[in-house]
């Protein structure tokens, strides 16, 4: 029997909603955003430097991962599967 809305609503994680801020809000943030990118110009850098190279290489590996993967389902394909009855090594053997 599946479970009733009421059962599912209790289960679920709860999302409070976002309070939408002002423009004048919004250009407060902004403000804040650069004096501080002014006062720590070099930490925000090298945070952002060592973000991008760990997910440049989490990148790469998740790629290499996919084609290695994908070449192995490639090769196994190919010699598994018998010549075709329309193939010239079959005709010629």
């Amino acid at each position: 029997m599946p479970p009733s809305s009421l059962e599912l609503s209790a289960t679920a994680p709860q999302r409070g909603c976002h309070r939408q801020l002002s423009p004048e809000q919004n250009e407060m943030s902004r403000q804040r955003s650069r004096v501080y990118y002014a006062q720590h110009k070099a930490k925000v850098l090298a945070k952002l430097k060592a973000r991008y190279d760990l997910h440049r290489d989490q990148e790469r590996a998740r790629r290499r991962a996919l084609y290695a993967r994908n070449k192995a389902i490639r090769t196994m394909y190919y010699q598994s599967s018998s010549p075709s009855l329309h193939s010239l090594a079959f005709v010629l053997n």
